[in-house]
């Protein structure tokens, strides 16, 4: 065990990237409008990809502190860091991409929806 990572600027930015991703997810599951939940709105699709995201997100973090943490990342011949790295951009190119299906939606409900606020999708 090597609880060390932690606190180390790489174990600090893994539990950050998990806590943003579990924000993220929580503002996503409670957007609603009216009586309408997020997946009973018009192009959900899109507002279940972010979530879809911030899942895996946390699935993968979750997997590298564990890694990081035990001896897995010592025992094996696997070079962590790139692998790490690697995850790291493709989650990033993956939240861009949400993001902006998030928002296309939010502009979209604005069109359909005198009354919307398009900051509803964001704060529920």
């Amino acid at each position: 065990c090597k609880p060390g990572y932690l606190v180390r600027a790489s174990g600090s930015l893994k539990i950050v990237q998990l806590l943003c991703s579990l924000i993220a997810m929580g503002c996503m599951l409670t957007a609603r409008y009216k009586h309408m939940t997020y997946s009973d709105l018009p192009m959900n699709a899109r507002l279940k990809f972010f979530i879809f995201v911030c899942i895996i997100s946390i699935f993968s973090c979750v997997c590298f502190l564990f890694i990081h943490i035990s001896t897995i990342a010592r025992t094996t011949p696997l070079e962590w860091a790139l692998a790490d790295t690697v995850c790291c951009a493709v989650m990033f190119s993956m939240f861009v991409t949400g993001s902006a299906l998030v928002m296309d939606a939010a502009l979209y409900y604005d069109r359909i929806y005198p009354e919307w606020a398009s900051v509803q999708v964001m704060d529920g």
